[in-house]
């Protein structure tokens, strides 16, 4: 939901909403672009609005980017940052959570396995899985 289309169903001002919110009504004009991307100002502000702060349209690019530098300060190879994205956009996720990149990672190992199977290389497949029972 747009923070506009809130703000118009509930009958608030920006004044109000950085009141409660306990920021700036700078940093609320600034949310209603798009620019903020501190999570806990997204959560206060949100929480002003009575939403929870991924239904917030306009957090939701910064929620994702944290999520995908999480993801990458983990290890998570680009191959698997690049299948959580494809696996957002088919199941239209609101925001993407580390559970998606996960889901993204289980996705390309299943797919690699299916692959080496199909060819013959099913050593490998067995290979991997115990080296990484070690």
């Amino acid at each position: 939901m747009k923070i506009a289309t809130r703000k118009i169903e509930r009958g608030l001002t920006d004044r109000y909403i950085a009141k409660v919110a306990g920021v700036s009504t700078a940093t609320v004009d600034r949310a209603k672009k798009g620019r903020v991307r501190r999570r806990s100002v997204m959560e206060q502000i949100a929480s002003a609005l009575e939403l929870e702060v991924w239904d917030v349209d306009e957090f939701r690019t910064a929620l994702r980017e944290q999520v995908m530098r999480e993801a990458g300060r983990r290890g998570a190879p680009e191959e698997v940052l690049d299948e959580a994205a494809n696996l957002e956009e088919v199941f239209e996720v609101p925001v993407m959570d580390l559970e998606m990149v996960e889901l993204g990672a289980y996705t390309l190992i299943r797919q690699a396995m299916t692959y080496l199977d199909r060819n013959g290389r099913s050593d490998l497949v067995n290979k991997a899985i115990e080296e990484r029972k070690r």
